[in-house]
């Protein structure tokens, strides 16, 4: 999994909306806890169960997951609790363009 901190970029393919987070931190097999995603600089509104594709890039590496939202919190922080993810795809950019 990206560390926390790491910028997440969250794609909901139905509606073709674009917005960015940060990864707080997790609990492996139940949530991802995420800052209330944006987009352009203003805070996104979530509906539960809604279908999220998460991408983040760290360290040469490029990791992506599916998952659904559980829920969002507005106080005290504005938090978003996703589904962990049954898969967390990993790709080395090295690898494919070939660093050594």
């Amino acid at each position: 999994m990206l560390p926390v901190g790491s910028m997440i970029m969250l794609v909901d393919p139905v509606n073709k909306l674009r917005m960015q987070s940060r990864l707080i931190g997790w609990d492996e097999g139940g949530c991802l806890m995420l800052e209330q995603p944006t987009r352009g600089g203003s805070a996104v509104q979530l509906t539960k169960d809604l279908h999220l594709v998460g991408r983040g890039m760290y360290e040469g590496r490029v990791w992506g997951f599916k998952s659904n939202v559980l829920f969002q919190t507005v106080q005290p922080f504005r938090i978003l609790f996703l589904v962990y993810p049954d898969q967390i795809e990993e790709i080395s950019l090295r690898k494919m363009i070939g660093f050594r």
